[in-house]
């Protein structure tokens, strides 16, 4: 009996650790939480869509939803005004909505391996994204504007169709991989 009841107040130490952090990777206790959670991960649990609360989050700041089976992202993630890391890596994805730009505190995006072929035109607009993974994508360009993201310091585009780039970010310090991998 003892040792039952010591499991069960470890079991909840743990629980209010992880509820202090704001960090969860079990959506119902997220979701029970939906002022305090700070980080989400919810990478590898078969997902397929998005579920409709988590734009309630107000103050996540990373969320990590890669290794699923997501085909659609949907446009009221704009909500999340605190997002600093979006991982939607590993998913089905063909499209990212277009007011990803509205996320004013992005800095690394993660859209690997997908099935993407465009980035958001608007995404320029994104004034503190610092990183954009979208390698292993059928990428066919980059917004001809993206040279304009001031704290842009990492594109990496390797396995995608990208031939060739918008030429002013030709000019910029950002680091940009393409090609294949070796």
């Amino acid at each position: 009996m003892k040792h039952i009841y010591a499991f069960a107040l470890l079991s909840c130490l743990v629980i209010s650790s992880i509820a202090q952090d704001g960090v969860y990777n079990d959506l119902q206790s997220a979701l029970a939480n939906l002022q305090d959670v700070k980080t989400l991960d919810l990478s590898n649990q078969e997902l397929t869509e998005i579920h409709s609360s988590i734009p309630m989050m107000t103050n996540l700041e990373k969320l990590d939803l890669s290794n699923n089976k997501i085909t659609t992202v949907p446009s009221s993630l704009h909500m999340l005004a605190n997002m600093k890391e979006l991982n939607l890596s590993h998913n089905k994805l063909i499209t990212l909505p277009t007011n990803l730009n509205l996320l004013a505190k992005l800095e690394v995006l993660q859209v690997n391996n997908n099935r993407i072929k465009l980035l958001p035109n608007n995404i320029y607009l994104c004034k503190t994204l610092k990183k954009i993974l979208a390698n292993d994508n059928p990428l066919e360009s980059l917004p001809p504007n993206i040279y304009l993201l001031k704290a842009l310091e990492q594109i990496d585009a390797r396995n995608t169709q990208i031939t060739k780039l918008p030429y002013m970010i030709k000019n910029s310090s950002i680091n940009i991989w393409l090609g294949n991998k070796e």
